[in-house]
């Protein structure tokens, strides 16, 4: 709580005023998402928010700011996309520093529906609702990975000390030449509260995985998702002219387009994807928030990419993105909580070309951790050009492939650069892509493993609709080192249940699974989880303590048996693999 401050030195002033200011800064948390277009709907429940400026600290330690929501909230990441922002909580207030985390605590997918999500339509706290390849409408409880844990989140936050001028007295006296006397000094009650709005970003392309357990669907949630600081971000816009295409349209009603600001990795190999945002039916999008800098002389730039079946991809380079000052710290509302306001460079109107397209699965050859997420690149012809993300998908992490086909374009690629501060439109050239007409290089990505070679291609298949991918074998994060975690499993009832899967997670996302059928077969059976990132005798991994979840169901009713457990915190390979276990299925 603040109160005022008797004072008698000029430093011990600056200190306390300092303390005083950051009383008066406000924070508040949204969320924001994307979803590709076989998703209807996407929920994801809030109950708690944490916050921490460590980037390494876990659930169980100490240093987290804990703040439970007056009431659960509850997110659709198809309306909340394009710059709308739902509000998770608000007003609180936090020590003026930098925070690295902030973690979401999110509500019992089965438990009693909360009230925000009652009043949406879910059917559950936490639920997928999509259209299959069959154009088969399914509405699925979405799973969270040890959600005790929570989800956690990545990101540059500042909440700076807050504004407004402290009284000055005058004093008649001095000591060592430092003015002394008693004075009170406080915030005036005219001085409104600095506003600091920070932001969540989910993209289901990458943060759903969809899967099959006894030819049963389900979908877990395997989170990537991001932090955004408001007063840190821009936003990009755009219009697209529908009116040259067919067959856009997903069985789920949506358009097939989405856009991708992206930017190149660290090591300079290929483009990585920052942020993704549906085409409206209207041909409007806007990506927000995006990180942006408040240089002049060195802007942030984005590549804006276009991208759908039935359409040629659009590549926009060198999009130049300025902070938006409606998302500052310096503001005194919270509306930027809700809406992106209008702060965002324009790309303008483009005239987007139709295009045939074919589907691309994984082939029953690929082998990749259990988390991956496919990415597939195109590469504009010329000098010093790298590959960018034209589509992705997250696997199916038992069954090692694609629940949903991902359809690509088979087109050519259309691209311009932006030019700033021009009323110009954007030229836009054909070309055929490096990789050749049609065709893709095909790598993998996955949390504590580094990003796989760009060296396997997918093509236009000669027969059929779909052409298999076999993307190259992931290693284990350079800090680390293939570990492995051994358990027995015991059931409090025996002989309940017959099927299982263990998944091994961090901060949300999956690390690696494994089949439980086995060590169901017989009493106080085992089960180990092999190629785990994980330490040594000689070296530790900091990133190698990871929660466990168990699916188990009996096969004679697979979804009316399901069950979960969790163990938070129940692997630590920081130090090496791990044996004699126990994990009890009550």
């Amino acid at each position: 709580m603040c109160r005022f401050v008797h004072l008698r030195k000029v430093v011990a002033v600056l200190l306390v005023a300092g303390v005083l200011a950051g009383c008066s800064t406000r924070t508040y948390v949204s969320a924001t998402g994307s979803a590709p277009p076989q998703y209807t709907h996407v929920y994801i429940t809030a109950q708690q928010v944490w916050l921490s400026t460590s980037a390494l600290a876990q659930p169980g330690d100490g240093a987290w700011s804990k703040f439970t929501l007056s009431e659960p909230v509850t997110l659709d990441l198809i309306s909340a996309s394009n710059g709308t922002l739902t509000r998770l909580i608000g007003s609180l207030r936090l020590v003026p520093g930098s925070y690295a985390q902030i973690r979401l605590i999110p509500a019992d997918t089965n438990a009693a529906l909360t009230d925000s999500a009652k009043s949406i339509g879910a059917v559950y706290n936490n639920e997928v609702d999509y259209v299959d390849n069959t154009s088969v409408a399914h509405q699925l409880p979405l799973e969270m990975l040890a959600p005790e844990s929570g989800i956690g989140t990545q990101g540059s936050l500042t909440v700076p000390v807050g504004g407004g001028a402290l009284p000055v007295a005058t004093s008649n006296s001095t000591s060592n030449g430092v003015s002394g006397s008693s004075r009170t000094l406080g915030l005036g009650a005219n001085v409104p509260p600095t506003i600091v709005n920070f932001a969540v970003n989910f993209n289901a392309a990458t943060d759903i995985a969809l899967f099959t357990y006894d030819s049963q669907p389900g979908a877990v949630l395997n989170a990537h998702a991001q932090a955004f600081d408001l007063a840190k971000s821009g936003g990009i816009s755009g219009t697209l002219t529908l009116t040259n295409l067919v067959n856009i349209t997903n069985a789920s009603a949506r358009l097939n387009i989405s856009a991708t600001a992206e930017s190149v990795s660290t090591d300079g190999s290929r483009h990585v994807v920052i942020l993704s945002a549906p085409v409206h039916a209207d041909g409007t999008f806007l990506l927000y928030p995006l990180p942006a800098n408040n240089s002049t002389k060195n802007p942030t730039t984005y590549d804006v990419v276009i991208h759908g079946a039935g359409i040629q991809t659009m590549i926009i380079k060198g999009v130049q993105v300025p902070r938006n000052s409606s998302g500052s710290s310096s503001s005194t509302t919270a509306s930027t909580a809700l809406t992106a306001g209008t702060a965002t460079v324009s790309v303008g109107t483009l005239i987007p070309q139709p295009a045939s397209s074919y589907d691309v699965n994984l082939s029953a050859a690929a082998t990749l951790p259990a988390g991956a997420i496919l990415s597939l690149y195109q590469t504009l012809p010329g000098n010093g050009e790298v590959p960018y993300v034209i589509e992705q998908s997250t696997i199916d992490p038992f069954n090692n492939v694609l629940q949903m086909n991902l359809p690509v374009s088979s087109g050519l690629i259309q691209s311009g650069s932006y030019t700033p501060n021009s009323d110009q439109a954007i030229t836009l050239t054909n070309a055929t892509p490096a990789e050749g007409s049609g065709s893709y290089t095909v790598a993998a990505s996955a949390t504590s493993f580094t990003d796989g070679a760009l060296s396997s291609t997918v093509s236009t298949p000669s027969s059929g609709t779909v052409s298999l991918a076999t993307p190259a074998v992931l290693a284990v994060n350079g800090d680390a080192v293939n570990d492995s975690y051994t358990a027995t499993i015991l059931q409090g009832s025996a002989g309940s249940y017959d099927r299982g899967q263990l998944i091994v997670s961090r901060d949300g996302a999956i690390i690696a699974t494994a089949s439980l059928n086995t060590a169901l077969a017989t009493t106080n059976g085992t089960v180990t989880v092999s190629g785990l990132p994980g330490g040594s005798t000689s070296k530790s991994f900091a990133a190698g303590l990871y929660d466990v979840s168990l699916r188990v169901w009996n096969s004679t009713d697979p979804s009316g048996t399901l069950q979960h457990q969790y163990f938070p915190a129940a692997v630590d390979v920081r130090s090496g693999s791990v044996t004699g276990a126990q994990l009890t299925i009550n």
